[in-house]
């Protein structure tokens, strides 16, 4: 079996967006669940990340850079992983909003 670790907080673009806010709680999710390795389940598409300040403004990178410490991925770079053949990463689809 392979690991792959993402490189996080890189800041491949000039002023990345940091996200600092999420309605994850409003949905039943809380951080921990996304870190227990286990397949989720009632997932909603009206779940966000924002940023909660304007100082954290900005563009979103291909691994969008948090507050929860959670892999949020591109389309572009989940995308890249599908065809390099990983496929053992459940992507669900979230909101990432800056501050306006």
């Amino acid at each position: 079996m392979k690991w792959y670790q993402p490189i996080e907080c890189d800041n491949t673009v000039q002023k990345p967006l940091l996200c600092d806010y999420s309605n994850f709680e409003d949905y039943g999710f809380d951080e921990e669940q996304f870190k227990s390795g286990n397949k989720v389940t009632g997932w909603s598409s009206k779940i966000f990340m924002k940023a909660n300040q304007k100082k954290y403004d900005g563009y979103p990178d291909n691994v969008l850079q948090n507050a929860f410490m959670i892999p949020v991925y591109s389309k572009n770079l989940m995308d890249k992983l599908v065809n390099a053949d990983i496929m053992v990463i459940q992507y669900l689809p979230i909101k990432a909003l800056d501050f306006k």
